[in-house]
């Protein structure tokens, strides 16, 4: 493959992009003088600087922790010397780990000039992309993991027959490969599920590299590696449990009991939250040109990329697909993760270590339909070009269909286990995802944060775990995370949520799938 760009190209640009984005970013801390706390008047960071500073005192009070520890406790480093951008330096070196990385696994498939085009549309000129690897966030750690994981994963497969170390040698470099992909536990435990695909991979490339070897002697250097693997991953686990006992005194306090109480984990709802997610916020989140395609068109490309590669790539472009669609398998299902915070509240930042990988796939089947001479193979390049604008269409044609039906509404009266104010609510026995309530009205804030509350056969459900209240143009959307059976219930608004002078009606509502008119922007 043809380099005649050279890779310090690429680290200068990031530098540079990074430090404009940097100290041009609105809610960079001073730059706005009506809010001069800037970013770290954001829940999340004001929490990791909170953090930071106890971490820096060595304040162990549990108060002050709780996200996990790893991204304050390297921000401490820098909080003596710049206390204000104790992340600068952290997030810094990431986007420059994250893009060196890219460049080499890019190297395997494209020219640089290519790679240094899909990287400079997907990532340096995406002023969204690009502001999440500014802003602090704890992915900033995701993004130089995964790097690190692809990169050795790249380097073992390099190495192939030609590295002859023994199966302790070899188990001991597993297990340095693990521990460092073990920071994940420190840092996000959740994005460390991603060893589920990195792991099989390290053991595969381990085990192709020994295809001279005899069965049993590749079977040994496996066990061993697997050793290895376990043994270091057990490094970040062990530490994020003491760390826990010492601050909570419990080895599974602190973020884990407040995730699994607060947010809500729905599997059953995959498919449904990817949709929303990736295809269509609008019809049911009411948050339109939401969706990830919505903003970003090309990505139809990139799921057909993912198809093909996973088909007809090397393992490395297989690892990459398995590694993105696991982390949108596994945020999804999360009761607080809706099309109205991705962009609104930076939710994208998840998923942004993904955004170059997607271009490349994207330009890796759209290359695939012009390689070789058109004029020598018309007829293949017309059955390519076909096969891909086919899956486009494909792509774009199913949505969401509503189906609605009125329902009654009175003032509640009092009944065991519920209250005696409030709304309540009577239909026809069915299966309901929402309810929009015309006549009621509020501010965005007041809507989407108030402290409604929702009694559904005698027990009251929790906001944002089991439902979510957003603003619609004829009023309010009372959505649930996951669909319920019944014939009546009880809701009473919050603060700053109240009725017209006109009254209240309401319509019971469920969503399904349908196929229609392709159409790119389903908002």
């Amino acid at each position: 493959m043809a380099r005649k760009l050279p890779i310090w190209v690429f680290i200068a640009t990031a530098l540079v992009f990074y430090l404009g984005a940097y100290l041009q970013y609105p809610a960079l801390p001073g730059n706005n003088l009506t809010y001069p706390e800037g970013w770290w008047g954001w829940f999340d960071q004001g929490e990791y600087l909170k953090a930071t500073k106890a971490f820096f005192s060595l304040n162990f009070d549990p108060a002050n922790h709780r996200y996990p520890p790893l991204y304050p406790l390297v921000g401490a480093i820098f909080y003596k010397w710049w206390p204000n951008h104790p992340y600068f330096f952290v997030n810094g070196a990431a986007l420059l780990w994250f893009v060196f990385v890219y460049a080499r696994i890019a190297d395997r498939y494209v020219p640089r000039m290519v790679s240094f085009a899909l990287l400079t549309l997907s990532l340096f000129c995406n002023r969204e992309i690009l502001a999440n690897f500014v802003v602090p966030w704890t992915t900033a750690v995701t993004a130089a993991v995964y790097a690190f994981a692809l990169y050795g994963l790249m380097k073992l497969s390099d190495a192939g027959e030609a590295d002859n170390k023994h199966d302790g040698q070899r188990a001991w470099m597993a297990f340095v490969y693990a521990a460092v992909v073990s920071l994940l536990v420190l840092a996000r435990p959740i994005d460390s599920a991603l060893v589920a695909v990195f792991f099989p991979a390290y053991l595969y490339v381990g085990y192709r590299g020994a295809s001279g070897a005899p069965l049993k002697q590749r079977l040994r250097r496996i066990a061993f590696m697997a050793v290895g693997l376990g043994l270091g991953f057990s490094i970040g686990i062990l530490l994020y449990l003491i760390f826990n006992q010492i601050v909570y005194g419990a080895f599974l306090g602190g973020y884990f009991q407040a995730t699994a109480s607060a947010s809500g984990y729905f599997p059953s709802q995959l498919f449904r939250k990817i949709f929303s997610l990736v295809f269509d916020g609008g019809t049911v989140f009411l948050e339109q040109r939401s969706g990830l395609i919505s903003h970003y068109p090309w990505l139809v490309f990139s799921i057909l990329g993912m198809c093909w590669c996973f088909f007809r790539g090397d393992w490395l472009l297989r690892t990459i697909v398995l590694a993105i669609v696991f982390q949108f398998c596994l945020y999804a299902p999360y009761g607080d993760l809706l099309p109205n915070g991705l962009w609104r509240y930076h939710n994208v930042h998840y998923f942004k270590w993904a955004f170059p990988y997607l271009a490349l796939l994207a330009w890796l089947v759209v290359s695939w339909v012009f390689a070789g001479s058109w004029t020598a193979n018309a007829k293949k390049w017309m059955l390519k070009s076909g096969i891909v604008a086919a899956g486009a269409v494909l792509l774009l044609m199913p949505r969401y269909e509503v189906h609605s039906a009125p329902g009654d509404i009175q003032l509640a009266s009092a009944s065991p286990g519920t209250p005696d104010a409030g709304f309540q609510l009577r239909f026809a026995p069915s299966r309901i995802d929402f309810i929009d309530f015309s006549g009621l009205s509020g501010g965005f804030t007041e809507v989407y944060f108030g402290e409604h509350r929702v009694w559904y056969d005698g027990k009251e459900l929790q906001k944002v775990r089991d439902f979510r209240l957003l603003p619609a143009p004829w009023g309010v959307r009372l959505l649930f995370n996951r669909p319920i059976n019944t014939d009546q219930l009880v809701f009473v608004p919050g603060a700053g949520v109240t009725a017209g002078t006109g009254g209240v009606s309401i319509k019971i509502s469920s969503y399904a799938f349908h196929l229609g008119r392709p159409r790119l922007f389903h908002d």
